[in-house]
């Protein structure tokens, strides 16, 4: 509700806010079941796109709170380790949606990630026009190491077509 302000000084502002629902669990390493510290946990609220994140503690532990009620995609990911989604899904369709209802924590969910193979991972595609389909080669094409940060960059061809490594 728009309020005016009409001095200096305006009083009479009160609002009350709804304790958000948490999300919380333990990311492991598949082979020997040792923590995996300073993985990073997302979600993704499923009606409205809203999406947060927290790191892993030396434990392995996560929260992630403040979250309004719904249906959550949950996503981890770790430097050397192979990204998965709730329940041990490589991709979102297959991905088992986790609900929340706040102000409750949803426990429990948590994630056993298999080491990654090792080495540089090759991105290729083209970058097309959405409305006519055509190449697109005045652009930039990134990927993001959600862990380190580190941000690879390479430009298109005239085809629209791209290569980009990236260390695992």
């Amino acid at each position: 509700t728009p309020v005016p302000v009409l001095s200096q000084e305006v009083s009479g502002i009160d609002f009350a806010l709804a304790r958000g629902g948490s999300i919380t669990g333990v990311v492991t390493d598949a082979v020997n079941n040792s923590p995996v510290a300073g993985a990073f946990v997302s979600v993704r609220h499923t009606a409205s796109s809203a999406e947060m994140g927290a790191r892993t503690a030396q434990d392995g532990s996560y929260s992630i709170e403040g979250l309004p009620s719904g249906e959550y995609l949950v996503f981890a990911v770790a430097q050397h380790y192979q990204s998965e989604f709730f329940d041990n899904a490589p991709d979102p369709a297959l991905a088992s949606k986790v609900l929340v209802n706040a102000p409750n924590t949803t426990q429990n969910v948590d994630f056993s990630l298999s080491p990654a193979a090792g080495g540089k991972v090759r991105f290729t595609g083209k970058v097309r026009n959405a409305f006519t389909g055509g190449p697109i080669d005045l652009s930039l094409v990134e990927a993001v190491n959600p862990v380190s940060s580190f941000v690879v960059r390479t430009t298109p061809q005239s085809d629209g077509s791209f290569a980009l490594d990236a260390d695992e």
